[in-house]
């Protein structure tokens, strides 16, 4: 198992950061969700692959995206932006630390 103590409280300070405005006004803060990128990345620099990280850190970085994707179902005209910017952050994750491969017929 890959340690992730380090990141944990960014991790869940920018989540809260992203799916705040989202939940309340359907809103989009682009700020933290570059910076919620920029830390998967990070993550995946320190050597952290999909076999090796906790189980329960893994379900706190896929938890924003399927969070997003919940929000997106209940906005109007935000929809495809939240969508879009779910797409983006599943690619973050994706590039850094899952694999090209994960979730495409896996």
């Amino acid at each position: 198992m890959t340690d992730l103590s380090g990141f944990e409280g960014r991790l869940d300070e920018l989540t809260t950061r992203v799916l705040m405005p989202l939940r309340g006004d359907k809103s989009l803060d682009g700020q933290a969700l570059t910076e919620l990128e920029e830390l998967v990345q990070e993550i995946g620099d320190s050597g952290a692959v999909a076999e090796t990280i906790p189980t329960a850190f893994a379900g706190k970085l896929w938890f924003v995206f399927y969070a997003m994707h919940d929000e997106a179902d209940h906005a109007r005209a935000e929809a495809g932006a939240i969508r879009r910017a779910a797409a983006g952050y599943q690619e973050a994750l994706r590039v850094a630390i899952f694999g090209p491969w994960w979730g495409r017929g896996r």
